[in-house]
């Protein structure tokens, strides 16, 4: 065994989720949406949303014990008063615990059965180029990288993950000042696994003197 997998494999044993993890997380995202669909029919609003799971919680590439975001999609035009209401409601019903954080615009933060829960409202546009706010793209995202990225190959994200932490690059708050997981995600896309982003990156920051190209995934 050479040094890097059994790296690898000592990092999988501590930092990727456990099958009770994942398991929880299944459990708690079925939970969430039935809560939501619930509470959004006895609203009375005659404004349809319509609730969709969207980042690593969809995508299967959360680290830990991970959290969730749930976005209410809403017609476009919807005015954004009423978008915020129904949100806002919708959060103080079905968590356990919340408060009003700010983005691109107000949303719900709190917790579930002891996971993380942001509910954000968007609104429901035909394509990304469409978009009216920064985060009716989010949906887009979820929906390419669970279209393009292997299964098998979810985990090769959270190793990527814990490798920029490390190198304190992750996540891409204001104050870390690093790169996005959907952008973690579309390197494992592009180069195939873990090992092959980084020997790509390697290039890229040392490039050899003869001009070669980029290393393509193994078994490429």
């Amino acid at each position: 065994m050479n040094d890097l997998k059994a790296v690898l494999e000592e990092v999988g044993r501590t930092y990727l989720p456990t099958v009770e993890a994942i398991e929880r997380m299944e459990r708690t995202v079925s939970l969430l949406l039935d809560r939501t669909r619930e509470v959004l029919s006895g609203l009375g609003e005659k404004v349809e949303a319509e609730p969709e799971i969207v980042g690593s919680a969809a995508k299967n590439t959360y680290l830990g014990e991970g959290d969730i975001d749930l976005f209410l999609l809403f017609p476009v035009g919807t005015d954004a008063e009423v978008t915020s209401r129904i949100c806002f409601e919708l959060g103080r019903r079905i968590l356990d615990e919340h408060l009003v954080k700010y983005a691109s615009h107000p949303y719900i933060s709190g917790s579930l059965c002891g996971i993380g829960v942001d509910v954000v409202w968007a609104y429901r546009v035909p394509s990304g180029d469409a978009m009216v706010s920064a985060v009716d793209r989010t949906p887009f995202h979820t929906r390419y990288v669970n279209e393009n990225l292997p299964k098998d190959r979810r985990d090769d994200v959270r190793l990527l993950k814990r490798f920029l932490i490390g190198c304190e690059l992750y996540p891409s708050s204001l104050r870390a000042a690093g790169i996005s997981g959907y952008l973690a995600e579309l390197l494992v896309i592009r180069y195939g696994d873990f090992e092959s982003v980084l020997a790509n990156i390697a290039l890229l920051i040392e490039p050899p003197e003869a001009a070669l190209p980029l290393i393509s995934p193994r078994g490429a």
